[in-house]
């Protein structure tokens, strides 16, 4: 399984430092999430919002062992074998993804959350919190399973601080934050409003007071900024209503309309019953879908990758090519290159080469 240490003091603190200039020049990290049920089916819409466009699609087998990264020497790495299939967006290479969706219904979409505290060393296993998005992915038949899992597992920064939005498809929601050095799971359908943006809920919760149909006076604002985009979002998915899939999926893609920026390089909806994805980038701005259930789950046969700059459009489930680990090296050299140590380059070039098949 994969290991990577930096063994000295003065390395780890060089790491940290690195790390710390690439997030604090991120030109933009306005990501927005949000959730509604139409016709008693549940989605999920999402606007990605970064400095880099470039991704690929993986399809993620049943049945496979994988261990965490260990980067630092405090981590005790988690391992697991995967219980689903799962289709998931990545920028930073396979085992890594920014979201996705599994077979069960489950996605699992991540924003940047400013001012975060992860919690600290302790004896629970660790994994970081890209590969967090993927255990809970190849894991959790249910929301309910993403919430036993959290309090399993301890949640490691690497590299940027993230809070997470889960979603399956009975319409349950959660938001996992890491607060003071706890993790803050939150039950979003409870509170009535299943949004998330760049800020912490409960401090969001309080703005969208002030705002017109949440209690106050004031009209919907149409600023770009964390808090904003929550009330705009909020506002949006109070108008679901009874339309037909294809109309719901529409639905998804306006509501990412009113919360784009010029920095907003994907947009994604996903349709939790039909365990489908609907995609669209900044350059390739036609939209794409993928079924989960076209896709071949058995571990003992190739995994594949779709290329999000492709330009096809409509359902792409057949599109999809067998993953190759140069194309693994030239997305990760293409999203991390010069801006991280190369040996955590390396680790998550060679991270895939350390899973194997249960079967």
């Amino acid at each position: 399984m994969s290991s990577l240490l930096f063994p000295t003091r003065l390395t780890l603190v060089s790491v940290a430092c690195v790390l710390g200039i690439v997030f604090a020049s991120s030109p933009s990290m306005s990501c927005s999430t949000f959730s509604y049920v139409d016709s008693g089916h549940a989605f999920v819409g999402k606007s990605y919002d970064w400095d880099k466009e470039q991704g690929l699609v993986h399809v993620n087998k049943r049945h496979v062992n994988k261990s965490a990264l260990q980067v630092f020497p405090t981590d005790k790495p988690l391992s697991w074998t995967s219980k689903y299939g799962s289709v998931t967006l990545n920028q930073y290479g396979r085992e890594l993804p920014n979201a996705g969706m599994n077979e069960a219904g489950v996605v699992v979409e991540v924003m940047v959350l400013g001012g975060s505290k992860f919690p600290a060393a302790d004896e629970k296993p660790s994994v970081n919190e890209s590969q967090w998005v993927q255990y809970m992915l190849d894991m959790a038949g249910s929301v309910d399973d993403v919430v036993k899992l959290t309090e399993q597992v301890r949640l490691a920064k690497i590299l940027i601080p993230l809070h997470y939005m889960a979603c399956d498809k009975s319409g349950a929601c959660v938001a996992v934050e890491p607060i003071g050095g706890e993790l803050v799971v939150t039950d979003l359908a409870s509170k009535g409003n299943k949004v998330l943006t760049n800020d912490a809920y409960a401090r969001a919760m309080e703005y969208l007071k002030n705002y017109s149909g949440f209690g106050g006076s004031k009209p919907i604002p149409t600023g770009r900024g964390s808090l904003d985009r929550f009330v705009i979002a909020s506002d949006h998915i109070k108008k679901a209503s009874n339309f037909v899939a294809s109309d719901a999926v529409k639905f998804g893609f306006e509501g990412i309309e009113q919360v784009a920026s010029s920095a907003t390089k994907w947009r994604v909806v996903y349709d939790l019953d039909q365990a489908r994805v609907h995609f669209a980038t900044k350059t390739a701005p036609t939209k794409k879908s993928a079924e989960l259930a076209a896709f071949d789950f058995d571990c003992r046969h190739a995994v594949k990758v779709y290329d999000l700059a492709s330009t096809e459009s409509g359902d792409v489930s057949r599109q999809f090519k067998d993953y190759s680990s140069e194309s693994n090296s030239e997305l990760v050299r293409s999203s991390l290159g010069g801006s991280v140590p190369e040996a955590l380059i390396q680790a998550a070039i060679s991270l895939p080469e350390s899973t194997e098949c249960a079967d």
